[in-house]
């Protein structure tokens, strides 16, 4: 991954610059001339380069034949001039995973913390980050709702919850637990102008 990633950042040219290829140009093995290379939104640019040199040989026969042999055929018009690949995009999931009880989903030995998602180590992607959120608001459900009528938090000044998540959407699946208190604080993580959030983000509730 890190040879991938310091590959395309040598391609791109420096300045956080995105190498990018023609689709049709990638599966045939050719730079883009830059004239036609299509209009790209990235924002801090973009280089023409052989982004089919970044990713080892049978990784890169691999998406020729899924581009050629699966997506064109099931969406015609996939592969075309006009498509643009930006590189290089590699997944990375937390390398450390905050430990947690398997029934309370509690942090081990710290009440009120539920450590969630991707940046917590319990994910590894968007669709399991949105289901571990629901996990977890199930949990804090089922710990501070005794009933279904019974009112939410009835000490709400001793109360207060710790998430560890890495985006805001994932506390939104709370909001039915604590749709009656709003006490919801972010804490920002450090931003890279360049790429965003690239931090856990941390909640208080």
């Amino acid at each position: 991954q890190r040879d991938m990633e310091r590959k395309a950042y040598d391609l791109g040219g420096g300045g956080m610059r995105a190498p990018v290829q023609r689709l049709t140009d990638f599966v045939n093995g050719k730079v883009s001339e830059s004239e036609s290379v299509p209009s790209s939104s990235y924002r801090l640019g973009v280089t023409s380069a052989a982004c089919h040199d970044i990713y080892p040989q049978p990784l890169y026969n691999a998406l020729v034949h899924a581009i050629t042999h699966n997506f064109d055929k099931q969406m015609p018009g996939f592969l075309c001039d006009q498509a643009l690949l930006h590189g290089v995009e590699t997944r990375t999931s937390s390398p450390v995973r905050v430990l947690r009880d398997s029934t309370t989903l509690q942090a081990s030995g710290v009440d009120n913390m539920f450590p969630s998602g991707e940046g917590a180590g319990f994910a590894g992607g968007i669709v399991s980050a949105a289901v571990d959120g629901l996990l977890v608001a199930n949990a804090i459900k089922t710990k501070y709702v005794a009933h279904d009528d019974s009112p939410l938090f009835n000490d709400v000044e001793k109360f207060q919850l710790v998430l560890i998540t890495d985006h805001w959407s994932k506390v939104n699946n709370i909001q039915a637990v604590t749709s009656e208190h709003k006490h919801k604080t972010k804490i920002e993580p450090e931003n890279d102008p360049a790429v965003g959030h690239i931090a856990p983000e941390m909640y208080v509730v």
